[in-house]
């Protein structure tokens, strides 16, 4: 995956909300303020590199859950983040 995908902030949402636990589709694609077919371009990405796994919950919602990979990309993009805002790591 390129390193451009990783400083799309759409995506940098997505990865840092899903590093904090599992969310529904709906909720991330609100939250990144995307339409449907850009999350759903979004996603295909995310899962095609190995960083998201897709899964349906309760009544058939499907929801996003971090590879073991996409949990090291997101810790590190967090650290990033933090690193560029003068926080301490």
């Amino acid at each position: 995956m390129a390193i451009e995908l990783l400083c799309d902030k759409s995506i940098s949402t997505v990865l840092l909300d899903l590093m904090w636990g599992d969310r529904f589709v709906e909720d991330l694609q609100s939250r990144a303020r995307l339409s449907s077919d850009e999350f759903s371009k979004i996603l295909k990405k995310l899962i095609d590199t190995g960083i998201v796994y897709q899964f349906r919950g309760e009544r058939d919602t499907p929801y996003l859950s971090l590879t073991d990979k996409g949990i090291s990309i997101a810790v590190r993009l967090s650290q990033i983040i933090r690193i560029l805002d003068d926080e301490e790591v």
